[in-house]
């Protein structure tokens, strides 16, 4: 979804669209497409972390090129990856610094 739909679904128009973190009245929140997500700055000061947050959670901005799902792959793929510690130069690692924590297990 372009900066320009997600301005257009929340009523606005050209990028501009009100702040839906401070529940604005007027356009204060402007759009830009990113290259690797959407870039949002509210003149009001809400962080981007809070508006990209309240985005999502109304499903703005909808992930129509599948880049969501190819990360929550890939993530799949480095958790089945991943081997038991105990066995493995990690242990050798900890015990050698005098941690004494249990190392972390594997994907079973």
């Amino acid at each position: 979804m372009t900066a320009t739909e997600i301005a257009a679904a929340l009523g606005g128009a050209h990028r501009c669209c009100r702040c839906l973190v401070h529940g604005s009245r007027g356009a204060t929140l402007a759009l830009r497409n990113g290259e690797q997500e959407l870039i949002a700055v509210c003149h009001a000061a809400c962080s981007l972390t809070d508006i990209l947050g309240k985005l999502r959670r109304t499903n703005l901005p909808a992930d129509h090129d599948g880049r969501a799902a190819r990360r929550i792959a890939l993530a799949g793929q480095i958790r089945d990856r991943v081997q038991d510690a105990r066995e493995k130069p990690m242990a050798d690692y900890l015990a050698g610094r005098c941690i004494t924590i249990d190392p972390p297990l594997g994907a079973a």
